[in-house]
C-alpha cells in the first residue's frame, strides 16, 4: 500500500491491519473510544509525548483525542499520516484546525510544546507551527532507525526510574509511620491536658503550640505522599486496577492535607 505524508506505510483498515495498532492509554481519565497508533516504537513514542504532554502543557480530556484514520488530506492525493498510525491529535475541541496557535494556547504552553519537540530529538513534529496551524496534531518526522533511537532512549529511562511497586512500599512505610506519629500525638494531647487541667499559665500554651507543630509536620507529611501518588497514577496509567486497589489500601479519597488514619 501507499505511504503516507511522511513516508510511513499507511495501515489499511482490515484484520491484518488492525493487529499492527496498539491503543494509546491517555491520562486524562475513562475513554469512550479507542485511539490507536502503530505498536512498537512508535506507541514508545506516543505513550511518552501524551503523559509529558498532560503534565507540561495541559489536561489532556480523552473525548477530544484521535488517532489511526485511513483517510488523506483534506481533498488532495496524499495520505494523511494519521492512516499510517504515525499520527494523533490532542484536545481537538480547545485546538480546533486553522485557529491560529497563540488564540488557543498561551506562550507557556507553546513554549511547552517547542520543547517537546526539542527532546524527541526531532523525532516529533508538532501542527501548532504550521502556516495553517493545527495546534491538536502531533506526527511523528523521522526515519524508522531515528524513531527506534528515540524509542529505545525512553524505555532505557523508564528502566532506571524506581517501579510502582518500589514506590508504594515506601509510600505504606511513610504511611505506617505517620499512623504511628498521629497516635502517640494524639495520647500525648490527653496526657498534657489532663496532668494541666488544674494549672493555669503558659506552660498550658506552650505545650498546645507543641503539639500543634508536630500535627502540622504529620499533615505536611502526609500531603507530600498524596502529591507522590498523584505522580504514580499519572506514570501508571496501564494499570488502573493496581491503583485503585492501592488508593482504597492508603485510604487516599480525602483533600491533600487530610490526615490519613
Amino acid at each position: 500500500m501507499a505511504n503516507s505524508q511522511n513516508g510511513w506505510p499507511v495501515v489499511p483498515n482490515t484484520d491484518a491491519g488492525r493487529a499492527k495498532l496498539a491503543d494509546l492509554v491517555l491520562p486524562g481519565g475513562p475513554m469512550d473510544h479507542t485511539v490507536r497508533v502503530l505498536a512498537g516504537d512508535v506507541e514508545t513514542i506516543a505513550q511518552w509525548h501524551v503523559r509529558e504532554y498532560h503534565q507540561r502543557v495541559e489536561k489532556i480530556e480523552s473525548a477530544g483525542c484521535w488517532g489511526w484514520n485511513v483517510r488523506k488530506i483534506g481533498d488532495g492525493p496524499d495520505w494523511s499520516n494519521h492512516a499510517s498510525a504515525t499520527a494523533w491529535d490532542l484536545n481537538a475541541p480547545d485546538n480546533p484546525d486553522g485557529v491560529p496557535t497563540s488564540k488557543v494556547m498561551t506562550s507557556a504552553q507553546i513554549a511547552e510544546c517547542h520543547a517537546l519537540e526539542r527532546e524527541s530529538n526531532g523525532v516529533l513534529r508538532w501542527g501548532g507551527d504550521w502556516g495553517d496551524p493545527d495546534a491538536m496534531h502531533w506526527e511523528i518526522n523521522g526515519s524508522k532507525a531515528a524513531v527506534a533511537a528515540f524509542a529505545k532512549k525512553i524505555r532505557d529511562q523508564e528502566e532506571d526510574m524506581p517501579t510502582a511497586a518500589d514506590v508504594v512500599d515506601e509510600m505504606m512505610n511513610r504511611v505506617m509511620a505517620n499512623n504511628k506519629k498521629f497516635a502517640a500525638c494524639i495520647v500525648d494531647t490527653e496526657r498534657r491536658t489532663g496532668s494541666l487541667e488544674n494549672v493555669r499559665g503558659p506552660k498550658i500554651d506552650q505545650d498546645l503550640t507543641t503539639v500543634k507543630g508536630e500535627l502540622n509536620e504529620i499533615q505536611a507529611e502526609q500531603a507530600t505522599m498524596r502529591t507522590a501518588f498523584e505522580a504514580l497514577k499519572l506514570q501508571s496509567d496501564k494499570d488502573s486496577a493496581l491503583l485503585a486497589q492501592i488508593a482504597a489500601a492508603m485510604g487516599i479519597t480525602g483533600s491533600p492535607g487530610t490526615p490519613i488514619v
